[in-house]
């Protein structure tokens, strides 16, 4: 049979990537989100609690881009739980006659959800 070589060294091969979401979920930005194009970052805020995602990347030779393939990869995006601090520690100590105040307000939501915190206190005796 009569053979052909081909070359295999591609250290100097260009290539070309592409990044899609394919459910038309997404509303973030697809392009320029690093420095390197084989990796995409989706900007914080832009992924949404409860929804699935499937994003998927084209990579291609730049001067044969019949030369090409992708994968994609499913991202569902679950709720995280509330963030509940209180300021000065979780151990204190106070004398029966002085006030003692409680602070909440560095709790938090990572999912970001606008609805306002609502707080509840309960007092159990220290054994």
């Amino acid at each position: 049979p009569e053979m052909s070589c081909v070359v295999t060294d591609l250290s100097n091969a260009k290539m070309d990537f592409f990044w899609d979401e394919t459910t038309g979920q997404f509303q973030g930005p697809l392009a320029a989100t690093s420095k390197n194009p084989r990796v995409f970052v989706a900007l914080p805020g832009t992924l949404k609690t409860g929804l699935t995602y499937t994003f998927r990347i084209l990579g291609r030779m730049s001067d044969s881009p019949s030369v090409n393939n992708s994968a994609s990869v499913t991202v569902v995006v679950v709720p995280q739980p509330v963030e509940a601090r209180i300021k000065g520690g979780a151990h204190r100590q106070i004398g029966l006659d002085l006030d003692f105040n409680l602070d909440g307000s560095s709790s938090y939501d990572a999912d970001a959800d606008s609805t306002p915190f609502t707080y509840g206190w309960t007092c159990e005796a220290a054994s």
